[in-house]
């Protein structure tokens, strides 16, 4: 797993993107403003940041709904080593 500083580092890039300080370099679509909040909204539940549970929600509304469907979610295993900075 990268470390917490790498995280971050792609977080304030994207946030950077959002919020206009640099442009979007796949272009000013919908589908490419998505994708970059999108992926913000997953980087800032792994930062656990209080002002975006997004992610988390979504996680759950998935989680809840394949349980109703009956599936049943298991551990995949042990952690992958961390990456060196």
């Amino acid at each position: 797993m990268l470390t917490e500083t790498h995280v971050q580092k792609a977080h304030d890039r994207l946030v950077a993107i959002i919020v206009g300080e640099v442009p979007n370099p796949f272009g000013s679509t919908g589908a490419a403003d998505v994708a970059v909040h999108s992926a913000c909204d997953v980087l800032c539940w792994l930062l656990e940041h209080d002002h975006n549970t997004a992610f988390a929600e979504n996680l759950g509304k998935i989680d809840a709904a394949l349980a109703r469907m009956g599936f049943a979610l298991k551990d995949s295993g042990a952690p992958r080593p961390r990456k060196p900075d």
